[in-house]
């Protein structure tokens, strides 16, 4: 549910550019995705996963070290994108437009990491084994920067 209101909330946003800056690429092809996806009204849920599968490959069941890894990796590469963004934001509109969209950012991704612990907690209940629930928590983890970086990306001001 929060995650289709993140993705409601990035529809209704004019789409903007974002500096590239990763080594294997992950950020540009996110912008990519999602400036297509925002102009032919397609769900950018499928951004991340499209982002995300590489550490797909990598089953829970039987490799969940290498998942988690893969995940927490790509959870890294967002919040780098992130505060690329944020610096970019805030040297291009300063101000009280920049504190704006730095609490907004603040908010969303800990409300996106709250919604992983609750999911993490819950998972303790089925007595997963540790490393499966690792995974599936970073896994959340990435998801929920990726969404935020999104939403950051859609933002008026963003980075050309």
């Amino acid at each position: 549910m929060v995650r289709n209101l993140l993705l409601a909330l990035c529809l209704a946003l004019p789409v903007t550019a974002f500096a590239e800056g990763d080594e294997n690429g992950a950020v540009p092809q996110l912008r990519a995705c999602v400036e297509d996806s925002a102009s032919n009204g397609a769900e950018l849920a499928g951004c991340i996963d499209a982002a995300h599968r590489e550490c797909l490959q990598y089953p829970p069941d039987t490799a969940p070290d290498a998942a988690a890894k893969c995940f927490l990796d790509r959870k890294k590469t967002w919040g780098d994108a992130i505060s690329e963004q944020m610096d970019s934001l805030k040297e291009g509109t300063g101000g009280q437009a920049f504190e704006i969209a730095r609490i907004d950012t603040r908010y969303d991704l800990t409300a996106n990491l709250l919604q992983c612990d609750r999911l993490t907690e819950l998972a303790q209940l089925q007595d997963l084994p540790d490393p499966r629930i690792k995974a599936q928590q970073a896994r959340c983890e990435a998801t929920a920067t990726g969404l935020t970086l999104i939403k950051l990306l859609l933002r008026p001001g963003a980075a050309k």
